[in-house]
This record gives structure tokens, sequence and C-alpha cells, in this order.
């Protein structure tokens, strides 16, 4: 167990302004252990010390607390925490100067996380081009600093893979200059959500796009998660315009990944291409058919397969 990186004083303050919190007393018993073990990933709460000594000898009027405790695995993470305290003279934790308030997230993996997220990233370029790009941000982030080593180190397990590591802003740039040089790119959950949107332009837009989230990678069927990357798109609901594109190519998804037969997923996504190359498209793709011509037009072309 690390040693925690908090003064004496600054616990005390601390576990003032916790104990002010009765009515959340189980989750402040599991923050408080936290905060005391430095556990997890909680690294970034030592910047808390200069503005919690700000407040060792002063009266505390009252206190606002907000902070993150995420489940996973059965185990508590501290995700953020804003700390906002008023004394006699209206200082404030959270705020230095004339600043403001004061929040911060933590970002934490570990080896073992790294390795299983590499292996899929691995396993998904077999299965496709042989080619696989990690994003991170290694020259910012000790946590990324990591990720490049654990997923530079498994690279050398797959030697047949063409693998490269990417800072994630090289990476966007670089798939907007030569995108045709891309095929599997593997990032965590925040990178990729960014980029994952920049590749659905790429791609013609979000309506373009599947998606799936699995409970494992291997050669076997899977269970999974299928799905287009932008949701049920509520603000379009009943217009009949929505592109049905990406909700077609999540049951292709499904057909190769849980159900086992990537023929037919083959056959989808071919029939997907047919009836695009026809200028059969919903207007966000700059055509004029409707969601439910464009549905049927690529079911005939399954049929006629």
């Amino acid at each position: 167990m690390a040693k925690n990186n908090f003064s004496d004083e600054s616990l005390k303050i601390i576990e003032k302004i916790l104990n002010l919190h009765e009515e959340k007393k189980n989750q402040i018993s599991i923050l408080k252990d936290l905060l005391s073990s430095q556990e997890q990933g909680l690294k970034g709460l030592s910047e808390l010390e200069f503005i919690l000594d700000q407040f060792k000898d002063k009266q505390l009027e009252s206190v606002k607390l907000e902070f993150d405790l995420s489940l996973a695995r059965g185990l508590h993470y501290y995700t953020g925490m804003i700390i906002e305290v008023k004394a006699p003279d209206a200082v404030k934790i959270g705020s230095i100067g004339d600043e403001g308030r004061y929040a911060y997230d933590t970002a934490s993996y570990s080896e073992k996380e790294i390795r299983r997220f590499a292996r899929a990233g691995f396993y998904f370029a077999q299965r496709r081009k042989g080619k696989l790009v990690s994003a991170d941000k290694a020259n910012v982030m000790e946590s990324y600093k990591l990720w490049r080593s654990v997923t530079e180190e498994m690279s050398a397990e797959f030697p047949e893979i063409n693998y490269a590591s990417m800072y994630a802003d090289n990476c966007a740039y670089q798939m907007i200059k030569r995108p045709k040089d891309f095929d599997v790119i593997m990032g965590c959950n925040f990178l990729g959500d960014i980029l994952s949107d920049l590749a659905a332009i790429i791609s013609g837009g979000l309506g373009m796009l599947p998606s799936a989230c699995l409970c494992d990678a291997h050669g076997e069927p899977v269970k999974g998660i299928y799905e287009p990357v932008h949701g049920s798109a509520p603000d379009i609901a009943g217009q009949n315009i929505a592109n049905p594109v990406g909700m077609i190519l999540s049951v292709a998804m499904m057909f190769e990944y849980s159900i086992g037969m990537p023929e037919l997923a083959k056959e989808i996504e071919r029939s997907v291409e047919v009836a695009l190359g026809k200028d059969i498209r919903t207007p966000d793709l700059g055509g004029d058919s409707s969601t439910q011509a464009v549905t049927d037009s690529i079911i005939a072309e399954i049929l006629n397969r």
C-alpha cells in the first residue's frame, strides 16, 4: 500500500469535511479509506494539499462536497471530486485566488487491463488486414506511458501484425491526411470516443458506422451488444429519414462475432455497398431516399444473392 501524500493537518481537515455529510456515511467511509490509502490511481489527490493547508487554522461554516465513486469488478474507484467550503472570511476549497471552483479526474490502468485490451486489438488486426495502431498520450500522462510500454511489449508476440504507437493528436491528423493507411485503431475509452467520431466523418457520417461491445475477443462466438454508433437518434425519430446503414451493419457484426456466421455478415456488407452504389441514400448522405426505402433496397440485395 502506497503511503499517502497528505500532511496530518490536511487529513484532519478532510475528515472534518467528510464527517459533516452524515447522510452519505457509507460512501464517506469508503472515500476516507481511499484518501488515506492512495490506492487505485489517487496520486492526483496530492494536488489538494496546498488548498487544504489554507484551512488548517480556520473554523468551517458550511461544506459542499461532490464526488464520484464508481463500482468496477466489485471494487470502489474514486474518479472525481469537488469540495467547496465556506469559512468566516469566505475563502473556498476549490478556489485559489479568483480562479473559481477546482475539479480534476484520474486515469488509471493496470498492466493486466492493458494486456486484455491489447490482446483484443491484435486479435481484430489478425482477422482483418494485419495492421494495428495504438493511440495514446504517453508524452503527457503516466497512465499512457504504461499503456504504450505494455502494448509495445505485446507487439513482439504478434510479429505478423504491422504495429505502431501514435500520439492521439497525431493519429487524428494522420487519419484525415491518409485514411486508407489505417485499419484497426486501439485506444482507451476517452480517446476512442473522439477517434471513432472522426472515423465516422471519413466514412460519410455517424449513420454509417456499426458498433459492438463484446464480452471477449477470441476465435469463438461471444456475447455482445450491437448498435449504431449514433445510438437511437431521438431528434429525428418518426420522420423516416434516419440512416439505417449503421444498424444494418451492426446486425452484420452480430452474425460475425456472436452467431458465428461470417459469410452472411459479408453478404450483408456487400449488399449495403451495392445499394449505396445505386445512389439509394438518406438525406444525411446527400440523397432523398427514406429510411424504409434504403432498408428495403438492402434487404432486396441480400435476398437476390
